[in-house]
């Protein structure tokens, strides 16, 4: 992957990354747990579910893998790094193939979408995403530096 030196990381102090941390990485962790415990009782909450589950794990895969350039706004893993040369190893199967339904399925109308219900190119693998993204944040946090991510995020990722 290897993030150009030059870019210019959004969260310059460590005050800002902790609070940035404690409200928004937490969100997008707690939420994508959420969607995966829920029970929907009918067809649109089966949507929505998956909708919330698909939104919040292009989030975090994007987040750990951003792209080569990341737009100058963008928060990324290494915002809260300080100095260590740690990066995530290259995303798994699952999370390639996640990210790219998210895009195609969810968060973009293109002639790229499957018509169709059933199709098994559809199918969620909620389970593996989740588990994939959660040992990745894992390897994140135990590299990060404790002064800009909030314990608050490493207590609800265990």
């Amino acid at each position: 992957m290897g993030l150009s030196t030059s870019r210019e990381f959004q969260l310059v102090s460590d005050a800002e990354a902790l609070a940035y941390s404690a409200e928004h990485l937490w969100y997008e962790l707690l939420m994508l747990r959420w969607a995966i415990r829920q029970q929907p009782w009918d067809r649109q909450a089966a949507n929505a579910r998956l909708e919330c589950f698909a939104i919040h794990a292009r989030n975090l895969i994007d987040f750990l893998y951003p792209p080569e350039n990341p737009k100058k706004k963008d928060v990324i893993f290494a915002d809260f790094l300080k100095g260590s040369g740690w990066e995530p190893e290259a995303p798994s199967a699952e999370l390639t193939r996640a990210r790219n339904m998210a895009h195609k399925q969810i968060a973009h109308l293109t002639t790229g979408r499957i018509a169709g219900s059933g199709h098994a190119d559809k199918a969620w693998h909620l389970t593996e995403v989740t588990r994939d993204i959660e040992t990745v944040l894992r390897k994140f946090s135990a590299n990060a530096s404790p002064e800009r991510l909030a314990k608050k995020f490493v207590d609800l990722l265990g």
